[in-house]
């Protein structure tokens, strides 16, 4: 897990929300688009509203699971307050 990098975009089908700047949670960083995906629609059925943000990272592509965006840093930690139970790595960061 760490800062987002330039040029990423939202996975194809991933929530409308996935789109503008401000801040997300960042829950995961997995290998595997299914495991990610996966957990999108655990955090969904749990009303997060949550995306796969794909990253090039060392040759290979990592997928991100992200709660977000929102346009305020408190909402964000809000948010991770509300994860912190089944989510502890869980953090705040800049998005895109």
């Amino acid at each position: 897990a760490g800062q987002a990098q330039a040029g990423a975009t939202p996975a194809p089908g991933s929530s409308p929300g996935a789109t503008g700047s401000g801040w997300a949670v960042q829950l995961g960083s997995f290998a595997s688009r299914e495991t990610a995906e996966r957990m999108v629609a655990d955090l969904q059925a749990r009303r997060h509203r949550s995306f796969v943000m794909p990253v090039k990272s060392g040759g290979r592509t990592l997928y991100r699971v992200r709660i977000g965006p929102m346009s305020e840093r408190a909402a964000a930690e809000a948010e991770l307050r509300k994860v912190r139970s089944f989510a502890p790595n869980a953090a705040i960061v800049a998005h895109p």
